[in-house]
């Protein structure tokens, strides 16, 4: 679950890099306070994430349990809507973070003066 973090890191990198250059910003506290937030966001992921640990575990553990025991799990079929939750809970949860992280960054490159 690192990837999508080293993603937003890269992001915020290159706008930090660009921002440097430039001297003062046109209503910049606001976004600023908007890009707190965001970074908090990210900052707890186990506060703000923890169903995707709930499901990993669930997936862990019927699975650990499918390839110990020889099949013998009566539950192992019903693991494909627990799986298909948890990627589309990560790549539903990264677009989001992804598109206000660039709407902010956006706007604040726009208002550099």
């Amino acid at each position: 679950m690192s990837l999508p973090n080293e993603l937003y890191e890269l992001k915020l990198l290159e706008h930090f890099k660009k921002i440097n250059t430039k001297s003062e910003f046109n209503g910049i506290e606001k976004l600023n306070d908007e890009l707190k937030i965001i970074i908090v966001d990210l900052n707890n992921r186990l506060k703000n994430n923890w169903i995707i640990f709930l499901i990993a575990i669930l997936i862990l553990v019927m699975g650990i349990w499918q390839s110990l025991y020889d099949n013998s799990n009566p539950y192992w079929k019903y693991m494909k809507v627990p799986t298909i939750l948890f990627f589309g809970i990560i790549i539903v949860r990264f677009q989001i973070t992804y598109k206000k992280l660039t709407k902010n960054i956006s706007e604040t490159e726009k208002y550099c003066s």
